[in-house]
């Protein structure tokens, strides 16, 4: 599991600031801790604003830079799929939360819409079972 340095925790806290950001996390094998010597770092944020292209390519690079590591997906929560939303609230890590209580009304909002869809879900895995 990837462990901030100081001043990794404060860059990003920067980073959020300047780009007013809710919240940053990390997800996937870094954050799991399943990490290998492909591995990549997966980054989940929500924002108080949208980012135009540019701005959350400029996210990246500083990312990368932060990180030292140009293998940088980087996802806005507002435009992940209930199930993509339920692994980032539930198995990721928070690095910053600027807006308090952001994350934990995220966690809310992912479980929310991923147990809207869990019916539906089942309901395809017995299709795809039964259709085998």
């Amino acid at each position: 599991m990837l462990k901030l340095t100081k001043k990794q925790k404060n860059s990003l806290k920067k980073i959020a600031k300047k780009y007013k950001l809710n919240f940053i996390v990390l997800f996937g094998s870094q954050a799991q801790g399943f990490v290998h010597s492909g591995s990549d770092f997966d980054f989940a944020y929500s924002s108080q604003a949208p980012l135009s292209y540019q701005k959350e390519f400029d996210f990246i690079k500083e990312l990368v830079h932060i990180f030292q590591n140009p293998e940088i997906d980087l996802i806005n929560l507002k435009d992940a799929s209930p199930l993509l939303a339920k692994e980032v609230a539930f198995k990721g890590k928070l690095l910053v939360e600027i807006v308090p209580h952001s994350f934990a009304y995220f966690q809310m909002y992912a479980y929310k819409m991923f147990n809207e869809i869990k019916s539906l879900l089942i309901l395809k895995d017995k299709f795809i079972v039964k259709n085998l």
